[in-house]
């Protein structure tokens, strides 16, 4: 199974047909197909759930966090539900293998809903929310090896059938936000990820050393600020083993897409 990193656009904009979100609603509809075949279930590193240590929700779709506020009662419950079936064996089996990666403190999370930045994307990747999904967190440290080697862990999930997605942003300062520069910002900064993540001649050992250090990019801070929306991108490249990326989204103002085969 392929591995995946999505932005996932601004709280509920996709829902309400915000224009902007429309290359990545396209990008996100477009995943099955690219798939070899339809996964035993998916598991989300999602940008909103940052825990001490790394820790496992199993999901369960009747329990959504509606992580947002200020939206139109659309947005929320009753009218705004993803009722996508738990996935407590791969849950498990995830924790199994952070543990046996080093992670001795992961824990599992039975409680916590599954945050925007699941199941929006996710209503659009698989909308009759027949796909069993669970999450895992990204770290407060926001440390990119750390969360590299969270990805190693998550990397024999792909063996077992499962799409691992990483869900994020890869440009996250809501202050330029639409502005000239921040475009500028934001081709410069993605030109150069894509091509730690893409070029042939790196290995995986340099592409490790290049991610880890994406913040001596020109301008990078300009793109990401603080860093939680960057990091999931750290776990999918974790579980890609090597292989290069491509992009599954076109130019768009928001966020880039990338997959690993």
């Amino acid at each position: 199974m392929p591995v995946v990193f999505l932005g996932h656009g601004g709280g509920p904009m996709p829902v309400l047909g915000d224009k902007m979100h429309k290359q990545l609603i396209d990008s996100w509809r477009n995943l099955p197909d690219l798939l070899p075949f339809k996964p035993r279930a998916v598991c989300v590193v999602s940008a909103h759930w940052e825990t001490k240590f790394v820790t496992v929700n199993p999901g369960g779709g009747d329990q959504l966090l509606y992580d947002y506020y200020g939206f139109p009662p659309e947005t929320y419950a009753p009218f705004l539900t993803y009722l996508s079936p738990s996935a407590p064996e791969q849950a498990e089996r995830t924790v199994q293998l952070l543990k046996a990666h080093g992670f001795s403190n992961v824990q599992l999370d039975e409680k916590r809903g599954l945050d925007h930045g699941v199941f929006i994307p996710m209503k659009f990747i698989y909308p009759d929310a027949d796909m069993p999904t669970f999450q895992v967190s990204i770290c407060e440290n926001l440390n990119p090896m750390h969360h590299i080697a969270i990805g190693e862990a998550l990397a024999a999930l792909r063996d077992e059938g499962v799409l691992i997605i990483g869900s994020g942003m890869t440009f996250h300062n809501l202050r330029i936000w639409g502005s000239p520069s921040a475009r500028e910002y934001k081709e410069k900064f993605e030109t150069a990820i894509f091509d730690f993540l893409s070029n042939s001649s790196y290995d995986y050992n340099q592409r490790k050393q290049l991610m880890s250090g994406w913040d001596q990019i020109p301008d990078a801070r300009k793109c990401t600020g603080r860093e939680e929306h960057f990091i999931p991108i750290m776990v999918s490249f974790g579980s890609s083993r090597g292989s290069p990326a491509r992009e599954i989204c076109a130019p768009n103002p928001l966020s880039a897409c990338y997959l690993w085969d």
